[in-house]
């Protein structure tokens, strides 16, 4: 048996060399000598098996991939041959691409990564294709929204002779940075796949920096203390918001305004396009309806001020764009309804205006100077000398902005026109803000709880999103209320004489007309108004269910 053995084991060896030979020899693969790349590391379960245990940038050349899951291949170093997961490996040609793929990422995976809040509408992941070798087909995970709702959509990216394309498209690109940057450009015309930014570099996608040819100025929307915004196109079609700035405004300034607005990406903030170097403007998405402050005051001039159920929503929206700038470590120090905009209707709020706008980095607060601050919108700590703002100082802030959209857009302490009378208060803690007219009790509690003296009490911004979120608005649809009866003397009524019987039907009730006064309404009686005239049995029938009117001849 031992011989038996020994020699069943000479033959299978002398076989697999055969093998080997023929496939070196007359393999086509092996002439184009296709080389391969280790994506991650992997050891077999078995050990004895013919599978390779691979480390990751171990590079192998392809023998045979006539297996649809694994594929036979030569070790380069150790020049050990066996199987290996085509999933795990990829052509070296494709090594440039890797940059952008995440290798352990699922489709599970993707989808879980996606949702989470830090990532905005166009963030994607790009994947290897469940079971299949990224060298052949791949996928793109994007986060999009559906009716304001994030979901996750999938697209097959396919390899054809060493270029790209998105599954059912047309266009090819010889490169995925190509194809990447094809459909996060502002010219891609397709809706279904824009990108904006990849998860896996932490890199935004989208084009930056943008030549005036391709910008037309518009009109005039306003003027501020920074310079002006014009109505702008983009590419002939795309309408746009252009910040320009004074003579003065120095370059660093308006750069460190931009790259913090270019990073935020959230339903509640003003979304930055881009800037244009010459001359110096930064582009944002265009609001049709301007600062909220004037959309208030053009509300309540029109005599069509808003009621609680829409103010209730702008605060919620201002307090969940403001809790996303927070968790992004920004203090934006200037939060005025001034600075929250209004799209095409009062559902569409968003925060803008970061030119004061700062980033905490590895401190929980900023310092700054009261003599560049808003002052009647800023916490007391920022009105000291030196001041430190933290985030809850844009709380005291958004406390007075709430404030203004509960007034129709009115000033705060506008009684208070020094900023020396308006410190000295601060400081003896007699400043309060007022509430203002039909304005809910539980809304201006909460505005005094943001304004408190001590930054400590003043609640987060999660917090007050919680707060908001709870508070039942007042019934804002309109209730017939019933109007009181005119006062009677029953002595000045003139009777009206009895008749006989068969000229009854001369008096059976009628509704209303000219020349007829409603006294009250009331269930008719089987009785004709008191006249002791039995109705007519068919009559009688007709009014149930109905109201009739009790009237006066006059």
């Amino acid at each position: 048996y031992n011989y038996y053995e020994t020699f069943c084991s000479g033959m299978l060896s002398i076989y697999k060399a055969l093998v080997y030979w023929w496939h070196d020899i007359w393999n086509p693969i092996n002439k184009t000598k296709v080389e391969l790349i280790a994506l991650r590391d992997f050891s077999p379960t078995l050990s004895g098996s013919s599978v390779l245990s691979i480390r990751k940038g171990d590079r192998f050349l392809l023998i045979s991939d006539s297996d649809k899951q694994w594929w036979y291949v030569r070790h380069c170093v150790s020049r050990k041959r066996g199987f290996v997961a085509k999933t795990i490996v990829a052509r070296v040609s494709d090594e440039p691409h890797l940059e952008w793929i995440s290798i352990e990422a699922s489709a599970e995976k993707a989808e879980n990564i996606l949702l989470d809040n830090r990532f905005g509408a166009g963030s994607f992941i790009i994947r290897p294709r469940t079971r299949e070798n990224i060298s052949e087909y791949l996928a793109i995970s994007v986060k999009k929204l559906d009716q304001n709702a994030p979901i996750v959509a999938h697209y097959v990216v396919c390899r054809e002779n060493g270029e790209f394309r998105i599954e059912n498209g047309t266009i090819r690109f010889d490169s995925l940075r190509r194809l990447i940057e094809h459909y996060s450009c502002r010219q891609n015309t397709s809706k279904n796949l824009e990108l904006s930014y990849c998860v896996k570099k932490s890199q935004a996608m989208t084009p930056w920096q943008f030549e005036m040819d391709v910008i037309l100025k518009g009109r005039s929307l306003g003027k501020g203390n920074f310079g002006e915004v014009f109505h702008g196109t983009m590419f002939g079609s795309e309408i746009v918001a252009l910040k320009s700035f004074k003579a003065g405004t120095t370059e660093p300034l308006i750069v460190q305004e931009a790259e913090i607005a270019r990073h935020v990406n959230h339903e509640n903030v003003i979304r930055t396009i881009g800037v244009c170097r010459n001359p110096l403007m930064i582009i944002t998405e265009f609001m049709p309806n301007g600062s909220l402050h004037d959309y208030l005051r053009k509300k309540t001039s029109d005599g069509h001020d808003l009621n609680d159920a829409v103010k209730l929503s702008i605060a919620i929206k201002i307090a969940r764009g403001m809790a996303f700038l927070g968790n992004k470590g920004i203090v934006h120090r200037d939060l005025a309804a001034r600075n929250v905009l209004v799209g095409e209707t009062h559902d569409i709020i968003k925060i803008a205006d970061f030119g004061m706008a700062r980033a905490l980095l590895d401190k929980d607060y900023y310092i700054s100077h009261a003599d560049e601050l808003p002052w009647k919108w800023t916490a007391p700590e920022a009105l000291a000398r030196e001041g430190k703002v933290f985030t809850s100082s844009d709380v005291w802030s958004y406390g007075v902005t709430v404030w203004e959209v509960y007034s129709g857009g009115e000033v705060p302490f506008k009684d208070i026109t020094r900023f020396a009378h308006f410190k000295k208060m601060l400081e003896s803690k007699e400043l309060q803000l007022c509430r203002p007219v039909d304005c809910p009790v539980e809304a201006h509690k909460l505005m005094l709880r943001c304004c408190s003296y001590d930054r400590s009490e003043r609640p987060t911004f999660e917090k007050i999103c919680e707060l908001l979120s709870a508070m039942q608005p007042r019934q804002i649809t309109e209730e017939l209320t019933e109007v009181p009866a005119r006062s009677i003397n029953p002595k000045a009524i003139r009777p009206i004489p009895r008749r006989k019987a068969h000229n009854r039907r001369r008096y059976r009730p009628r509704v209303p007309c000219r020349n007829r006064y409603v006294i009250r309404v009331a269930r008719a009686p089987t009785r004709d108004f008191g006249m002791d005239i039995p109705a007519e049995p068919n009559f009688q029938v007709n009014i149930q269910g109905y109201q009739t009117v009790q009237y006066l001849r006059t």
